[in-house]
Parts: structure tokens; C-alpha cells; sequence
């Protein structure tokens, strides 16, 4: 990304919270709260400046703390039925495909009221409040998703075990080397690329809410269905994990490829590095 749309979304959260830290830190106030958002705690990919501008309010928070000050980092998830996600429809279907839950505003009342709440000892105290990474709630919301990135994640490995073991089923895809194997199952060149073909549709179908019968693999680019930097972005996360391949963003903004083409490359790539 460019560095002024690296900057935009840093300026407001950075500077707004550093101006607030200087200006009080030295007076006694009875809270100091921070919002910030769960893109800072799992990653989004094709999101790296807002989630920077997270992680920034959640080191100041501990940097608070830490000098005997008050300081609270409310880590949120979308927002629904106010705010920017109810009039953006389409970033709740965006956040809901990375199988993340949003709240409501009763919710985020009671959330502000906890990190809203006495601190007794600052320094050794908790300095984040979490919301929205409920494992019986994460598991519904992951059962309808598209690319559950983060739960591949080390870090993220209590709340999958938490996930498995409030769904009694494996937590994240059943079987991430399913199309792998298949295709290493596939002598035959022309029938490895059909399904490579297949799945593409099935996966674009889900990620971008069409119908399979709109797609033309033959003839219509992949860029030309509305691939933003988003979409993109999880495009490349599926294909890394689904064919232990990277893809470029810009290779897939050519106006040449289409889903087939795409299909023998991603055959040619893994069969070459097998």
C-alpha cells in the first residue's frame, strides 16, 4: 500500500490516543479507555495499517499501566445495528466470511462498563478486555465462514482447542490438504485443471456471493468479478493454504487471467515444488 494509506488510518487512533497520554499523565483520573479492535489482535490480512493502529492503543495501554497510570485497551469486534457496519452491509459479509461474530449495543455497554470498572492494583492488572472471541460463539460463526486464517495461527491454539471441544468436531477445515491430495490423485493434466477449475468457482461462489453459473472460467477475468484489496487478500490466504503456494496480488489483477489460466499455473506451481 502506499504510505499515505498506511498513515490515514494510523493518525487519528496514534496521535489522537498520544495527544490524550501526554495531556493526563499526570492527572489522577478515574479511567482511561481505549478503543481498539480484534483486526489488531488476529491479523486481517490486506488490513495491516488499521490493525498497527490497534496494536499501538494496546501498548499504550500496558505502557500506562506499567508507570502506575490508568490506561484500558477495549478490543471490539464489528459493531451491528449501529455504527459503520449497519450502513456497510458489506463489510459485516466480509468480516462474517473470516468467521468472526459481531455484537450489539447492549453488548458493547456492558463491555465499556467492565473496562470502565475500579482498578485496584495498576500494575499488575489487566490492561485489555477482549470481545468477541467467545469459543461456542467463534464455532457458529466459523460454520458458515469462508477463511478462518487466524485459527491457523500457534497463538490461536487454546481458543481452537476451546472451538473442537464446544462443537465435538475438529476445529477449521476438515482437511486442508484435501485438494492437494486430489490433485496429486490426478495423473491426467486436463482433469487436474478441471477440478483445480471447480473448486476456484465453489470458493469465489461463497467469497463473493454469486451464483456458480455467473462464472466464466474460460473467458471472464478473475479481477473483472470485483477482486479489492480485501477479497484479494483472502484469495491469496486460500490459495497458501489450500496449495502451499503465494500468488501475487497484482498477478491476479491481470486482465488476462481467468480462472482457468489460473488453474494451470496454480497446477504447474505445485506440481513443480511436489
Amino acid at each position: 500500500m502506499t504510505l499515505d494509506r498506511w498513515k490515514t488510518p494510523l493518525h487519528a487512533k496514534v496521535q489522537g490516543s498520544k495527544n490524550l497520554h501526554e495531556i493526563f499523565q499526570d492527572t489522577d483520573l478515574e479511567f482511561f479507555v481505549m478503543t481498539s479492535s480484534v483486526s489488531g489482535t488476529i491479523g486481517t490480512p490486506g488490513q495491516s495499517n488499521y490493525a498497527a493502529a490497534n496494536t499501538y492503543l494496546d501498548a499504550l495501554a500496558r505502557h500506562r499501566r506499567f508507570r502506575g497510570l490508568h490506561g484500558m485497551s477495549l478490543v471490539l469486534p464489528m459493531i451491528l445495528g449501529i455504527g459503520y457496519v449497519s450502513e456497510h452491509a458489506e463489510i459485516e459479509e466480509k468480516l462474517g466470511k473470516r468467521g468472526m461474530y459481531g455484537i450489539y449495543e447492549q453488548e458493547l455497554i456492558a463491555a465499556f462498563g467492565v473496562a470502565m470498572a475500579p482498578q485496584p492494583d495498576l500494575q499488575t492488572g489487566r490492561d485489555h478486555v477482549v470481545v468477541g472471541l467467545d469459543p461456542a460463539k467463534l464455532v457458529e460463526a466459523s460454520s458458515s465462514s469462508v477463511d478462518n486464517f487466524w485459527l491457523e495461527k500457534p497463538r490461536f491454539g487454546t481458543i481452537a482447542t476451546m472451538m473442537a471441544a464446544s462443537s465435538n468436531v475438529q476445529a477449521g477445515n476438515a482437511s486442508n490438504d484435501s485438494i492437494a491430495g486430489t490433485i496429486i490423485s490426478l495423473e491426467n493434466q486436463d482433469e487436474a485443471v478441471a477440478f483445480i477449475t471447480k473448486c476456484l468457482v465453489m470458493y469465489f461462489s461463497e467469497l463473493l456471493f454469486l451464483e456458480e453459473d455467473d462464472f466464466l472460467p474460460d473467458l471472464k477475468s478473475v479481477a473483472s468479478y470485483g477482486l479489492d484489496s480485501m477479497i484479494g487478500a483472502d484469495v491469496r490466504n486460500w490459495v497458501f493454504r489450500e496449495f502451499h503456494l503465494d500468488i501475487s496480488f497484482q498477478e491476479l489483477l491481470s486482465p488476462t487471467l481467468t480462472i482457468t489460466k489460473l488453474s494451470e499455473r496454480l497446477l504447474e506451481r505445485f506440481r513443480a515444488g511436489s
